[in-house]
């Protein structure tokens, strides 16, 4: 097994557009929520909630106390867990720390936000993981087409930016490897893979079954596209796109500390399937060649052996949207999956097949596809204002 080590947590915020993604607008102020999950990975009031699943494939939610005292949200958040673990056969246990609690001023248009515990390893151990998960899947064939050595992958991010040589994944997604619980929660400090947190300022309709209320946001719909970037869908473009300038050539994040030189680019796990639009990929040998594009305003595909889905470039330097998504239907025409970074007031949407199947590449074991929509499908329920999802990168753990 690769030796991993633990990175600081991303945050992703849900934020309300002032304007509609349609129109190609984009909200003015975002507003990143600082997550703390609790060092001790312990229960809060309410206790943990396990998640019914598929073979020994589990979501447990540790709810904080508004979380655990709101029976409904409490109830779409376990649904939207069971979204995922309909289809997902690992044989693993994924903690997340959830609460519902008022952002305050100065965050009043943000709707939520998911911190990840990130663990970084070593591009060859992870790819021979990832083969090894795949091993015995026909589906996933292309996971062995991966270059067996870094200096073999050919990355392109922001000028005077290299690849480190390294793999960012969650800690969920370690799991799904096949890496110990155990050891993982020794690294971490934690039992706690994600923390999840809504913002009470905002009207929720918990209940879509019977439809969904005017001026109100799906709870069930926020909740299911949280827990897949927990679950590791996720890209690193986001961290080249906090680019804030150039000094002598050399990229910089501005942080609490001052200027930080980026000179260097963990690929995630999802990244290595990231590739430069209009590459050839075709033949396991193209695929290998491939650029993964990590540049900020680099149109990129999600490939996964048969077919390429476009992905989202980056608020700053791109198309105004988080890499870590799909491409905004907004700009395309056409919803790919829940992992869309924007949703609408009395919409709601379900897991589509792309969705599943970059969890699957990444290392999780889908039991089957048969019956997910395939792009464009799902519940739609009317649009009305727009949310998205932005992930900025906090300054230390």
């Amino acid at each position: 097994m690769p030796v991993l080590l633990m990175l600081s947590r991303p945050i992703l915020a849900i934020v309300l557009l002032s304007t509609p993604l349609a129109s190609g607008g984009e909200a003015g102020d975002y507003a990143a929520v600082s997550l703390g999950a609790d060092s001790s990975g312990g229960l809060s009031s309410g206790g943990a909630s396990p998640v019914s699943a598929l073979s020994t494939f589990n979501i447990v939610i540790q709810p904080g106390s508004s979380l655990a005292g709101n029976s409904e949200a409490m109830a779409a958040f376990q649904r939207a867990a069971n979204s995922w673990a309909a289809y997902i056969s690992d044989p693993i246990t994924v903690v997340i720390d959830a609460d519902v609690r008022s952002f305050g001023t100065g965050q009043e248009n943000v709707i939520g936000g998911t911190s990840s515990y990130l663990l970084v390893g070593g591009y060859s151990g992870l790819r021979d993981a990832m083969v090894a998960d795949a091993a015995g899947d026909g589906n996933d064939s292309i996971v062995a087409a991966l270059p067996t050595m870094s200096y073999n992958l050919n990355v392109q991010s922001m000028s005077g930016v290299n690849f480190s040589g390294n793999v960012l994944l969650t800690k969920a997604n370690a799991k799904a490897l096949g890496f110990s619980s155990s050891m993982l929660d020794g690294i971490v400090g934690t039992t706690t893979d994600a923390v999840i947190d809504f913002n009470s300022d905002f009207a929720f309709d918990y209940n879509r079954a019977d439809g969904i209320a005017a001026g109100t946001i799906d709870f069930e719909s926020v909740a299911l596209h949280e827990i897949g970037h927990a679950l590791g869908f996720i890209s690193q473009t986001d961290l080249a796109d906090q680019v804030a300038g150039f000094n002598g050539g050399i990229p910089y994040l501005t942080t609490s500390e001052g200027n930080v030189p980026l000179t260097q680019l963990d690929l995630t796990t999802l990244d290595l399937f990231r590739l430069a639009a209009g590459s050839q990929h075709g033949t396991a040998s193209e695929f290998a060649d491939a650029v993964r594009e990590l540049t900020p305003g680099g149109e990129a595909v999600f490939f996964d052996g048969d077919h390429e889905y476009d992905l989202s470039t980056g608020v700053a330097w791109g198309d105004g949207r988080q890499a870590s998504h799909w491409k905004d239907d907004g700009l395309t025409g056409e919803r790919i999956g829940a992992m869309d970074p924007t949703i609408g007031y009395q919409q709601a949407w379900g897991l589509s097949e792309p969705d599943l199947r970059a969890l699957d590449l990444i290392g999780y074991d889908i039991a089957s596809l048969a019956g997910v929509p395939e792009p464009a499908a799902g519940i739609l329920m009317g649009v009305a204002g727009c949310l998205m999802w932005r992930r900025r990168r906090a300054a230390s753990e």
